[in-house]
């Protein structure tokens, strides 16, 4: 955003109904993605997730800042 810090949620579902319900349901007003493969999901692996939910703080190249 303008101020430079922006929100990702990155859920690890599996069905893409219950995602969107979810989001919804939930509130969430900032950009949501998911790829529907759960903890087979790129992105377990990029970040090393152990457990959700989990907040991660990543700068504009990628780089884990804190966890």
């Amino acid at each position: 955003n303008s101020q430079g810090f922006d929100i990702l949620g990155v859920s690890l579902d599996k069905d893409r109904n219950s995602w969107l319900k979810g989001i919804i349901d939930d509130g969430l007003v900032w950009e949501n993605v998911s790829d529907l493969l759960q903890w087979n999901s790129i992105v377990v692996k990029l970040y090393k997730l152990e457990s959700i939910p989990q907040n991660i703080l990543v700068d504009e190249n990628g780089n884990i800042i804190a966890k």
